[in-house]
């Protein structure tokens, strides 16, 4: 009886309400971090249709980018003319370029700047044959530009070795997307026959974005070279990439290795179809970039003899940097989410990175020049271009929180009752 008329007096005399003023303080925490961090990314179910699923990148990548995201775009929607490039909202330098600027590539590219160029580029990877295939193209002396799909690498880190040693000996590393969903008009992907629709500018964007995470996980650089899965684009899908900072590639050399199937997969096979692709390509074209799949054997087989028969063609083996003279990798400090032509608008927070100055992928080289430049150099690497954080932006995040704050204020006064 003492213990209850005790604990009945702490109630009336107000004792008993310190608790529950601590809980709705926890509370209030949980809802603003919960607002501050919430994600813009799609669910799986609303882009990835691999049958089996897709494996998201290492988390914590996810949640740095999700971060930098708000802070780069807030919470709002945003509007085009407001001077803010609102790639979460949709924009592009084709549907607003009053706030994206216009748009600088129009096709992806099928040749090298320079002539007598050639770079060797393999898809789908990674898989346990590029290891080998590495040390191969290493013992020829040769650079090659690798294009990874994200899935894949995310299920396999046990593979990232292979990748690692790919950049570390000085091969290019791009993106093949995250699910190999085709950006063309059909968005099919051929593992699902029932998609049938054309992918979105958010799709197209998370696409990317996934796959970037995973290869950064492998090499510590996010990749701007992108491989069109099966050769398909359209006009918004490179508009979009444009509008992000990351370069289209297509070939002239297509080996079709992925065509020989059964007793008909063998090396010999691929490197006569490749040297019949490099003739035909070589009537029309001065440099070239071809395609193979480090995931079939019986191409990763045929490497060695295709580089001994183009060693007779006196072409210039180059990796895709060298190729397009552009860097394959965002910068460290660059913004994640933008070209980097985008350093007119405003900057505010952390980093150095405040320069007007682009040399970044609105430089688009003409591949269709004969220009008697080496092609080797590649654009800056020095951290460049928007920081992640605009004013206008940061504004409309306030203002969230504001209205955030009001809610949970509610929330406390009830819990209070």
């Amino acid at each position: 009886m003492v213990a209850s008329s005790s604990r009945q007096s702490d109630r009336s005399s107000g004792g008993a309400v310190r608790p529950n003023w601590i809980g709705a303080c926890v509370l209030v925490a949980v809802i603003l971090t919960v607002a501050r961090t919430a994600t813009a990314f799609a669910p799986l179910d609303k882009w990835c249709f691999v049958p089996t699923g897709c494996s998201l990148p290492p988390r914590d990548l996810v949640n740095k980018t999700e971060t930098q995201q708000a802070a780069m775009f807030g919470k709002d929607a945003g509007k085009c003319g407001d001077g803010i490039c609102n790639v979460v909202a949709g924009e592009t330098c084709h549907s607003c370029s009053d706030d994206c600027g216009k748009c600088n590539i129009t096709q992806p590219f099928t040749k090298c700047k320079n002539p007598n160029h050639f770079a060797i580029t393999f898809d789908d990877g990674p898989s346990p044959l590029t290891e080998n295939l590495v040390k191969t193209l290493n013992a020829a002396g040769v650079k090659a530009t690798f294009f990874l799909i994200g899935n894949n690498a995310a299920k396999h880190p046990e593979l990232w070795k292979a990748v690692k040693l790919a950049y570390d000996s000085g091969h290019d590393i791009g993106t093949h997307t995250y699910s190999h969903r085709s950006l063309g008009s059909t968005g099919r992907i051929d593992i699902n026959p029932a998609v049938k629709k054309a992918m979105t500018v958010e799709e197209v964007r998370t696409e990317l974005l996934m796959s970037d995470l995973v290869v950064e996980a492998a090499i510590g650089r996010r990749p701007r070279f992108v491989r069109l899965p099966y050769l398909e684009w359209q006009p918004l899908s490179v508009q979009a990439m444009d509008t992000y900072g990351y370069i289209p590639i297509n070939i002239n050399v297509d080996s079709n290795d992925w065509r020989l199937q059964g007793p008909a997969a063998k090396p010999e096979t691929v490197v006569a179809q490749f040297t019949k692709a490099f003739e035909e390509a070589r009537k029309w074209d001065k440099s070239f970039i071809s395609l193979q799949h480090d995931t079939l054997a019986h191409s990763t087989a045929a490497e060695a003899d295709i580089i001994k028969f183009l060693k007779t063609q006196n072409v210039e083996f180059v990796p895709m940097r060298t190729c397009l003279g552009l860097d394959p990798y965002r910068a460290p400090n660059a913004n994640p989410f933008l070209n980097d032509r985008f350093t007119k608008l405003p900057i505010i927070g952390g980093g150095n990175s405040t320069s007007t100055n682009s040399t970044d992928s609105s430089v688009v080289p003409d591949v269709s020049s004969s220009s008697s430049s080496s092609g080797g150099s590649v654009q800056s690497d020095k951290p460049a271009g928007q920081n992640l954080q605009s004013s206008a932006p940061a504004r409309v995040t306030l203002r969230a929180d504001a209205v955030t704050l009001l809610v949970a204020v509610f929330v406390v006064a009830m819990v209070a009752l």
